[in-house]
């Protein structure tokens, strides 16, 4: 008896005497299904494409220069490789960052009378790495809870409120420029470092969710740099 309810007439199937448009069901499940396709599709191909072209372009600059500078090709090339394995593990990333802030390694480059490590452009590769995972749900990270970083967000606010302020009162026989260069530049800078820690934070809570064994990693890696720079001093010293 419930079977013959579960039909109308003509055999076609019916909930409470209501067709089922079976049409309309397959082609949602169909439209759902080349969403979760094409969703796998990015995350497998992304980094690879970007690779792919990264690497055309250096080698389209630097093919005229690989005889002349062939220690800093190299160079590129192992930065290369070490950018790879941070965007396909992102644990190994942020202990590469760690050990990239060491006084082991020397600034990368220098804009005017900024030195830039490379622990600050790697962090921010990484950072950028581990918000589109978290986008294209690659990764499910636990990110910091609000009563944690509620005081960097404070310090954030407030250094782009004072900067607003210093602009909207500032004295006109006071010059805009120091040195030839715009105070505003400083300002802004001044507000990305207040932002760095707040990205530190964020991108080791995302990198070491459900991955915490990578926090002792590490400190034995920073532990044993430590002892290495020791060693280094007391040789250099007894030397001179």
């Amino acid at each position: 008896m419930q079977i013959a309810n579960n039909f109308s007439e003509g055999g076609i199937p019916s909930e409470g005497g209501i067709p089922v448009n079976l049409a309309d069901q397959l082609h949602r499940n169909h439209r759902h299904h080349k969403r979760i396709q094409l969703g796998r599709s990015i995350r497998f191909w992304w980094y690879r494409i970007a690779l792919i072209v990264l690497g055309g372009i250096l080698v389209a600059y630097l093919n005229s220069y690989i005889l002349t500078f062939g220690k800093v090709i190299l160079g590129v090339l192992a930065a290369m490789v070490a950018i790879f394995l941070a965007v396909r593990r992102v644990q190994f990333g942020l202990l590469m960052v760690a050990i990239l802030a060491t006084a082991f390694f020397p600034i990368a480059f220098s804009i005017k009378s900024l030195n830039v490590y490379p622990a600050i452009p790697f962090l921010a590769l990484l950072f950028t790495v581990v918000m589109i995972q978290t986008a294209f749900r690659v990764r499910k990270p636990v990110f910091p809870s609000f009563w944690v970083i509620w005081p960097l967000i404070g310090l954030i606010v407030m250094s782009i409120v004072s900067n607003i302020i210093v602009q909207v009162v500032w004295t006109h026989t006071v010059p805009h420029k120091v040195i030839n260069n715009p105070v505003i530049y400083d300002e802004i800078l001044g507000i990305g470092l207040f932002c760095i820690p707040m990205i530190i934070i964020i991108t080791t809570t995302a990198a070491i969710t459900k991955r915490e064994q990578w926090i002792e990693y590490i400190q034995r890696s920073l532990l044993i740099l430590a002892l290495l720079a020791a060693a280094v001093v007391s040789f250099e010293f007894r030397r001179i």
